[in-house]
């Protein structure tokens, strides 16, 4: 199951996009079947943390609105958060990254 809110599911998308992208220039250069490896799928992993990570500070550094509802007096505070699984997508690049070094360190 996969819970994100706005942008949060790039957190997911942008690692297997770069580990497609890495396993079709590998294959057409190493030859086939040589993306296989675990340390360079970890890799992968690990190269897309900085993306997620500076994307997340970027998205999630939108303005807020702040509204007063007339009616009671409260300040009710609009502002679009891009999560995966309730934390902030920059937070998730951490995930990324203990990911990786589990796929490098794997036998």
């Amino acid at each position: 199951m996969l819970v994100w809110s706005t942008f949060g599911f790039l957190g997911i998308l942008i690692p297997i996009i770069i580990s497609i992208g890495a396993s079709s220039l590998i294959d057409s250069v190493l030859g086939k079947d040589y993306f296989s490896s675990k340390v360079i799928f970890g890799a992968c992993f690990i190269l897309s943390s900085p993306i997620i990570w500076f994307l997340g500070k970027k998205l999630n550094s939108g303005a807020e609105r702040t509204l007063l509802d007339p009616t009671t007096n409260q300040t009710v505070i609009l502002k679009e958060n891009h999560t995966i699984f309730w934390m902030p997508l920059e937070y998730f690049a951490v995930i990324t990254i203990a990911l990786g070094l589990f796929w490098i360190s794997v036998p």
